[in-house]
């Protein structure tokens, strides 16, 4: 490259005279370029040996790389599912999201808030695995946060980012009319796309899986501490609503 670039400049017009002061410009202008070049090259070849370095580092310590060629985007959650955190109660990856993202969320809450707020379900974290010793190797079958954590990278990468709202609903309204015409006795899969398209609803509103089975949690509590009527004095094509005066 460096020889092409010098061969090119003894061609220019400045060459094909003999004036001292062009000669003298072609050499000013061709000792520039040469500098330039000389970087230019010495840049690639530093990035080749970066490139070796990063390679002989993803051969030594393979768990702290993952090959994300087939993802387009990469959110936290993403993150969790790539690097697999073994958490039950989904404080860890909560955690993890308020750090990567202090003081940036569309909560409104500032840097130092989250840090702490990080801080607090860490030691929380800490706590629960102090009082059931065997937290973090335990097998309850089903892992909700987890669970969560996989339809929501699945969702994102098939269906794309964004709230999708009106798709969304749309789309539960369209499931719902195929469970009142399907002639099967057995709809539970039908449920289920229903419940799927909830939980990609919920995620897309901003919250995070952690913050879902939260709020699932936290509303059955809710529904057990009202008043509801009885349920044999209503149709069942009639919904239940729970008495508002107890709110």
């Amino acid at each position: 490259m460096i020889t092409n670039i010098a061969r090119a400049l003894d061609r220019s017009a400045f060459n094909e005279s003999n004036d001292p002061n062009k000669q003298q410009e072609l050499q000013r202008r061709r000792k520039k370029a040469m500098t330039a070049a000389r970087a230019y090259v010495a840049d690639w070849e530093a990035k080749d040996d970066d490139d070796e370095r990063m390679e002989e580092l993803v051969r030594r310590y393979p768990h702290y790389y993952k090959d994300i060629r087939h993802l387009r985007f990469l959110d936290i959650y993403q993150v969790c599912a790539l690097w697999e955190v073994p958490d039950h109660s989904g404080a860890i990856q909560h955690a993890i999201k308020k750090l990567i993202v202090s003081g940036g969320r569309t909560a409104g809450k500032t840097r130092d808030t989250d840090i702490s707020e990080a801080m607090f379900t860490i030691q929380r974290y800490i706590e629960m695995t102090r009082l059931i010793p065997d937290f973090l190797q335990h097998d309850y079958g089903f892992d909700l946060i987890n669970f969560i954590t996989e339809q929501t990278v699945f969702s994102e990468q098939t269906f794309g980012p964004g709230t999708r709202e009106v798709g969304v609903c749309n789309h539960i309204r369209k499931e719902l009319e195929e469970i009142r015409e399907s002639l099967e006795a057995d709809k539970v899969h039908e449920w289920v796309d229903v419940i799927l398209l909830s939980l990609d609803g919920a995620w897309r509103s901003g919250a995070s899986p952690l913050e879902i089975a939260q709020a699932l949690r936290a509303k059955l509590d809710r529904n057990k501490r009202r008043t509801w009527p009885d349920w044999r004095q209503h149709s069942e094509d009639q919904p239940i609503e729970h008495v508002k005066t107890d709110e």
